[in-house]
C-alpha cells in the first residue's frame, strides 16, 4: 500500500469508486505497467489516494496520472489536473 497526497480533499462519486484506479498509471520496479483493478486498486481518503497492490511486490514504483483524468475530483467536483511521474518506495 502507498499513498499519493493532493493539495485539496478529494471526492469520487460512489458509483465511480471502482474506476478510480484507471486514472493512475503504476509501473513496478522492472518498468512493467500494472493493470488497474487486477494488480492494484485505489480509494480516496481525504486529500490522499491510497493505492493497494493486490499481490506482494516490493521496491520502487513509478506513478503518474493517465493522459486524461476522469474520476479523480476535488470536493467541488472539479476534475484533477494530470500529473507527472513520482517515485514511491514500498517495503
Amino acid at each position: 500500500t502507498f499513498e499519493l497526497a493532493f493539495d485539496e480533499n478529494l471526492s469520487v462519486d460512489a458509483d465511480m469508486t471502482a474506476y478510480l484506479a484507471n486514472d493512475l498509471v503504476v509501473l513496478n520496479n522492472e518498468g512493467k505497467t500494472l493493470t488497474a483493478g487486477t494488480d492494484y486498486k485505489a480509494v480516496v481518503q481525504g486529500n490522499k489516494i491510497v493505492v493497494t497492490l493486490k499481490k506482494a511486490m516490493d521496491g520502487n514504483f513509478t506513478v503518474r496520472s493517465a493522459d486524461t483524468i476522469n474520476f479523480i475530483q476535488d470536493g467541488s467536483a472539479n476534475t484533477a489536473k494530470t500529473f507527472g511521474a513520482v517515485t514511491v518506495v514500498r517495503q
